[in-house]
């Protein structure tokens, strides 16, 4: 009885042996999918491409609620890159995940057959680097909407708020000022100051820039004035001229 006994516990230890042996054995396939979160207006996914190195990704609007959850998945996930997908929103959403990508030194992209429009470009920019592949495009801030009980002095001050956040966020994040203000003068609520070139874009930095003598008139054709559905056409043309080098 106690041989009988004895064998079947061999045969049970041998089973889970093998059964963790198979386990062990078992490959996880990169790159995998390892958290998303959909709201109606947004997403935010994570990638892991290896053990431990990961990519957050953001499609959609920056609306409610969308900088807290962003800048919660970039802080536990630490990832390698950001890449961003949005025609834009509003810029407090972009205060809390830009502030921990210029802390952290997160590079952004924005890839092929991708836009970072309006207040996405703006978080871009906290950023120490952009890899543009997409198109990435600025223009002047404006208030959607403003209530009845507003006066045209709330309406100047809140302005001149918004103007001042984006002084200093592209001074303090290393961008000569003399992108904002052509942003001011060259756009508005319709028409975007496009670009896509990385080393183009980044040419507008402080820290490589003179601001004394920075006119502007060498980057004059650096970027492309398009109005929204100019930007989606011209997303359009780009993808079928990939195909036809691909083919």
């Amino acid at each position: 009885m106690a041989k009988y006994i004895l064998t079947i516990v061999f045969l049970v230890l041998t089973a889970f042996a093998a059964s963790a042996q198979d386990e062990t054995e078992t490959e996880i396939e990169y790159p995998r999918v390892i958290k998303t979160s959909v709201m109606p207006t947004y997403s935010v996914t994570v990638t892991e491409t290896s053990p431990g190195i990961h990519i957050v990704r953001f499609d959609g609007t920056l609306e409610y609620m969308s900088g807290y959850l962003l800048n919660t998945l970039i802080q536990r996930y630490k990832p390698m890159y950001v890449d961003l997908n949005s025609t834009g929103g509003t810029l407090i959403e972009m205060l809390e995940p830009g502030q921990t990508l210029h802390k952290r030194g997160i590079p952004v992209r924005v890839l092929k057959d991708d836009i970072c429009l309006s207040a996405c470009a703006y978080l871009a920019m906290y950023s120490p680097y952009i890899d543009i592949q997409g198109q990435l495009g600025l223009h002047s801030p404006y208030r959607p909407t403003f209530g009845y009980t507003e006066t045209l002095q709330d309406l100047y001050d809140n302005g001149a708020m918004i103007q001042n956040l984006l002084t200093f966020h592209a001074y303090d994040n290393g961008w000569a000022l003399y992108l904002y203000y052509t942003v001011l003068i060259e756009s508005d609520r319709n028409t975007y100051l496009v670009f896509e070139d990385s080393d183009a874009f980044h040419s507008y930095r402080w820290a490589v820039t003179d601001e004394q003598t920075f006119t502007g008139a060498e980057y004059e054709f650096e970027y492309k004035k398009l109005t929204f559905p100019e930007i989606n056409r011209r997303r359009i043309e780009k993808s079928k001229e990939s195909l036809d080098i691909a083919e």
